[in-house]
């Protein structure tokens, strides 16, 4: 009798463990059978390395890429350039995250039928990109290496991520030397210079209770220790609106002092700064502000947005976007549709308060006002960046802000390698760029 009432015991410990696993089976099956379809090498879902069904369009439904009959993309060569860091070249060398985030629902895949049958039901990828901004953009940098990437901090939409240099991947690759097969929107990091005084601005008027009535005093150079701080020039006595605008190194030198490194690598960690962002199959890299090492000067320096500083345009512009919509921002998404499945705006797992970024935002209005003028008609709160990259190298040149409206709530970041002066050489592109979006949102 125990002899029989151990084998029932067993049996059923047995039955357990089977059910537990067909269970996990069909959980995981629900969960990664797309991905599953799409391997490397199926006959069934590739021809080489393409795709055998499906379509890609913009957020107007302008055909970017179409696999009904082969892979053809766009019969415009320049907006074929200006997508090429999206949708990927025909070698492979140029990937496509999005592509292969969505490759079961563009071949028509189905969870009870799988792949047949799938060609009566091929799908469609519809982007939130507009391939008109696109080749704006694109056109705009003028065959510069460097990026521009504009989306709705409302709602988290791409509008557009430019990558240059770029190639017609219906012609010739150039060589790999010229850095084209990188996605500079979503896969570089940049040292951001001027523009990371946004970020001890804010952690200064979150914190320092004086922060919006202080003064600081610019000689031009700023001592700490035996080394100096140096500015661009001699600014005399700033609030901290003044020094944002004139983007005064002396001054931020002090409030980098007054913060002090736990309240700097708080607010960075706080606000996602360096934090990769993912979505749509992207993750991009993890940027850098690592002064737990560093001495006084160089942790002020860190606070001016150079030493070992380093953002990823896509992770900054989302930093951007929280100040733009009052302490919360968009998650960003590249795919408006992708097989019946329509992305929902969600917002970034980060926070600022709402008064500081009020406050921020009423600053860069400031900047933009004084600074750089008129940019594309529209309301624009901006900061520029002139950042050092090397000894003997020429300055990158970045340009970041956001339009201060309901009906065309965009933010933006610009970078130009080699340009120099971040307002001389961005604000004309985004001026641009950010008409181009204003005419794509109003169509």
């Amino acid at each position: 009798m125990k002899r029989l009432s151990r084998r029932t015991w067993m049996t059923l410990a047995l039955a357990l463990l089977l059910l537990a696993g067909l269970v996990l089976y069909l959980v995981r099956f629900a969960l990664y059978s797309e991905r599953w379809v799409v391997f490397p090498g199926n006959p069934h879902a590739y021809s080489g390395t393409h795709l055998l069904a499906g379509e890609v369009t913009d957020r107007d439904g302008e055909k970017l890429l179409d696999f009904s009959d082969g892979k053809s993309y766009s019969a415009d060569s320049a907006i074929r350039k200006a997508t090429l860091h999206l949708l990927g070249d025909r070698t492979g060398n140029v990937p496509s995250p999005v592509l292969d985030r969505y490759a079961a629902r563009l071949l028509g895949y189905d969870v009870v039928s799988g792949l047949y049958g799938a060609q009566s039901r091929r799908g469609a990828l519809k982007l939130t990109i507009s391939a008109r901004v696109q080749t704006e953009a694109l056109n705009a940098l003028a065959g510069r290496s460097g990026t521009v990437l504009v989306y709705n901090y409302q709602t988290g939409e791409i509008l557009c991520a430019a990558s240059s240099p770029t190639f017609d991947p219906d012609g010739s690759a150039p060589a790999e030397s010229d850095g084209v097969y990188l996605n500079r929107a979503f896969g570089a990091v940049y040292t951001p210079g001027s523009i990371f005084k946004l970020v001890t601005a804010a952690a200064a008027i979150e914190t320092l209770p004086d922060a919006q009535t202080a003064t600081y005093r610019c000689e031009g150079t700023y001592a700490i220790g035996e080394q100096s701080v140096t500015c661009t020039a001699a600014h005399g006595d700033l609030t901290l609106e003044q020094a944002l605008a004139k983007s005064c190194n002396c001054a931020f030198a002090q409030i980098a002092e007054q913060l002090g490194k736990k309240t700097m690598l708080d607010s960075v960690k706080r606000w996602g700064v360096a934090e990769p962002c993912r979505f749509d199959g992207v993750i991009t890299p993890s940027g850098r502000f690592d002064p737990q090492d560093a001495d006084q000067i160089d942790f002020a320096w860190a606070c001016i947005g150079q030493y070992t500083d380093l953002v990823n345009p896509c992770s900054y512009l989302r930093f951007v976007g929280m100040i733009a919509g009052e302490g919360k921002a968009a998650q960003p998404y590249l795919t408006a549709q992708a097989g019946g499945y329509t992305a929902h705006t969600k917002n970034a797992p980060y926070r600022m308060e709402t008064e500081t970024a009020r406050i921020l935002a009423d600053y860069m209005a400031y900047a933009a006002e004084t600074v750089y003028g008129n940019i594309a008609d529209l309301p624009v709160c901006a900061k520029s960046g002139t950042a050092e990259v090397g000894e003997g190298q020429p300055t990158n040149a970045n340009f970041v802000g956001f339009v201060r409206s309901e009906a065309c709530p965009l933010a933006f970041y610009i970078t130009v390698e080699g340009g120099g002066s971040g307002s001389k050489t961005c604000a004309p592109i985004a001026d641009r760029v950010l008409r181009a979006c204003k005419q794509a949102i109003e169509s």
